[in-house]
């Protein structure tokens, strides 16, 4: 395995008991990919949702620029009254979050269920 290699991101929007899951998939970094998430969370909050989960179990990558737009969904949900969690996220995207201080912004789960249910929905 070439792990140099850069994997796509993909972006998938579904559901889990009613509160809509984002799972990302690949390499959640570059221009491109920081504007597709962008527009997928957006296009949840512009409908009303503001109860958000993000799965990361399988982002191998992220940058600055997609911690940015993690962030700018929690801040844009608050506002409204609501919130994103993280389900899932790699020890290395956990690290990034401590590091720049990021995790104050979102409530972290094992999984997917987890951070569901933590909305007591």
């Amino acid at each position: 395995m070439d792990l140099n290699k850069r994997v796509p991101l993909t972006v998938e929007n579904t559901s889990y008991k009613g509160i809509p899951v984002v799972s990302l998939r690949g390499e959640f970094r570059g221009k491109d990919g920081h504007t597709w998430v962008r527009e997928e969370l957006k296009k949840l909050l512009d409908s009303g949702e503001t109860s958000i989960v993000i799965h990361l179990g399988k982002v191998g990558q992220i940058d600055s620029g997609g911690l940015g737009t993690l962030a700018e969904a929690s801040i844009t949900a608050r506002k409204r009254g609501g919130e994103v969690k993280l389900a899932a996220p790699t020890e290395k995207i956990q690290r990034l979050l401590k590091i720049t201080h990021l995790f104050t912004l979102f409530e972290i789960y094992p999984d997917t269920q987890s951070a569901v249910a933590a909305f007591g929905k």
